[in-house]
């Protein structure tokens, strides 16, 4: 049986089980019709096969042969790295069919940031000089937003967010913000501003936000002396009983920074490629808060995974899903291979590869090695549908290019934008 039709005999075997046997009309057994001319018996047969196969790609959502699964998000949500409203866009085309309209709160201290929740909520994170507004809106059948309200209350000024992830009812907004910025050349951001995790004894913290009430717990410290530390990506668990965060520790001499000039901030990598220390920690939301470290620890690098910018939990709590880039490294240091991996939480070992990619020869602007940034990884509610993204950009601040689209079959089916600008994107 090929992949197709194992599709569509689940989606026939899912529909047949849906039915109650309570509602179905009793089986009419029709009187015996006289007999029709030879010819006619394989053109019903034919006509019966093509109906079969008419409802099973109804029912499948496709036909065999397209490479676009039923469950597949119609629309999905996406912010460029500078700083313009989120836009919505068709996944089948790419087309923009809304913008998240949020009220103007000043010039953005860094791009948005955009998360979905399990029940087709979306939010959208503002990072605005006045503080961090969160908005959570919903689409419409035509990929039109609607809905669009602000979250009650504010997260602190002079802070930025580094990423976000709603739990899967929407009931909770979990922000990782960074609380100092350390100017970086370009192409690290909005006019050549990155943040780095912290300075001077300051890091991440993570600040979970009551969706109906706008009460904010916050996890920080707890990290240790003489490092800074930097909360990579967040994810939530199926039954939002536990926060999810990739955390990754730097000695304070290792960080690629230049001189402190003001309180611009963004997202990126903190520590030389491999150079850190990397680890995923659980958090129980019901605590209110505390310690970045009063959870618990589920997965830390090792001579195996050397170096992950991204890791994400599934939604049964089981797997990690991660971004892992290995290799030698080219002049600017960017590792040559990037793939998506899976790595079991009970045995900390790899179960599988969903996506490889060669960065020896993708990661270039007009011929000369290239940085990748930024690195973005998100799934759909269930954990089935994943969507990659990056850029790349030479050391003079020249950007072209990079990767954006949504994994199937080992293989990247391209999304818009295709220029690398994404700064992130969920569906």
């Amino acid at each position: 049986m090929t992949r197709t039709e194992a599709r569509l005999a689940d989606a026939l075997d899912a529909a047949a089980r849906a039915l109650r046997e309570d509602t179905l009309h009793p089986l009419l057994i029709p009187r015996r019709q006289r007999r029709h001319p030879a010819w006619t018996a394989p053109a019903a047969a034919a006509a019966s096969l093509l109906l079969v196969v008419g409802v099973a790609a109804a029912v499948a959502g496709y036909l065999p042969g397209s490479v676009r699964p039923a469950s597949l998000p119609r629309y999905y949500v996406e912010a460029d790295r500078h700083g313009d409203l989120p836009v919505v866009r068709s996944t089948a085309t790419g087309a923009v069919t809304a913008r998240v309209q949020v009220p103007h709160l000043g010039r953005p201290l860094g791009p948005y940031l955009v998360t979905a929740a399990a029940n087709g909520l979306f939010f959208t994170v503002v990072p605005a000089a006045t503080g961090v507004r969160i908005y959570r809106f919903r689409l419409t059948a035509a990929g039109r937003v609607s809905s669009l309200k602000a979250l009650p209350g504010v997260l602190p000024g002079q802070m930025a967010p580094r990423s976000v992830a709603a739990s899967p009812d929407g009931s909770r907004v979990a922000v990782a913000l960074i609380p100092s910025a350390i100017s970086y050349p370009a192409p690290c951001g909005v006019e050549g501003t990155c943040p780095v995790p912290g300075s001077a004894g300051q890091d991440d913290q993570i600040d979970v936000v009551d969706a109906a009430t706008g009460v904010t717990s916050v996890w920080q410290g707890g990290i240790g002396q003489n490092y800074l530390f930097s909360v990579t990506n967040l994810s939530w668990t199926g039954s939002g009983n536990e926060l999810v965060y990739y955390g990754e520790w730097c000695s304070q001499a290792d960080p690629r920074v230049s001189s402190q000039t003001g309180s611009t901030v963004l997202s990126v990598t903190s520590c030389e490629v491999g150079t850190g220390k990397a680890e995923v920690w659980a958090l129980d939301p019901a605590s209110r808060g505390g310690s970045l470290t009063s959870g618990r620890r589920l997965f830390s690098l090792s001579a195996a995974f050397s170096y992950l910018p991204q890791v994400l939990i599934s939604p049964d709590g089981t797997t990690l899903t991660a971004l892992a880039l290995t290799g030698r490294k080219n002049r600017v240091g960017t590792p040559e291979h990037l793939s998506v991996e899976q790595i079991s939480v009970a045995t900390g070992k790899l179960s599988g590869v969903l996506y490889r990619q060669d960065l020896a020869r993708a990661a270039t602007v007009n011929g000369k090695p290239a940085f990748v940034y930024p690195i973005a990884l998100s799934a759909d509610a269930v954990g089935q549908h994943w969507l990659l993204s990056s850029g790349f950009c030479d050391t003079s601040g020249n950007c072209g290019g990079g990767l954006n689209g949504w994994i199937e079959g080992g293989r990247l089916v391209p999304l818009q934008p295709a220029d690398g600008s994404v700064a992130s994107e969920d569906w």
